[in-house]
């Protein structure tokens, strides 16, 4: 229950910082969510979506789950140290803190690995030479 109740304020604070701004009290499409950065405004305006705007947001929402999952490491990371911290010399919850931890890192691990893997293959398919920003923020259009 308490693991559930950190990861949905994580989530939580996350979307709201990188979430809505709102522009003479209405909020548009472009400001709400981050998921829709470097698609063209044919796409946007028209609905005249390409590939590449396809698969621009597909890369934007790896990049905001990565975000999320980040926070997340962070949160469990902290859970779990303080968990050995206050064991006191118990080594079944050292244990279990130490788990925490570990598994905290390993999800990390995944989830870097899952968007780095994605943005090399949307990459070769567009077409675009390798480059360190395509593979790490997904930015083939610039």
């Amino acid at each position: 229950m308490r693991f559930s109740l950190i990861v949905i304020i994580g989530i939580l604070m996350v979307l709201f910082f990188s979430g809505a701004q709102a522009q003479n009290q209405s909020i548009s499409i472009k400001a709400t969510t981050t998921v829709f950065t470097n698609v063209s405004n044919a796409c946007l305006n028209n609905g005249q979506c390409e590939l590449r705007d396809v698969l621009q947001v597909i890369a934007n929402v790896f990049k905001l789950l990565r975000t999320i999952a980040f926070y997340a490491a962070i949160i469990f990371g902290i859970f779990g140290g303080i968990r050995i911290i206050l064991s006191q010399g118990n080594p079944n919850n050292v244990k279990a803190g130490q788990k925490i931890i570990t598994a905290a890192f390993i999800g990390l691990v995944i989830v870097f690995a899952a968007t780095f893997i994605i943005n090399i293959i949307i990459t070769l398919i567009l077409g675009y030479p390798l480059s360190y920003d395509a593979i790490i923020n997904g930015t083939w259009l610039r």
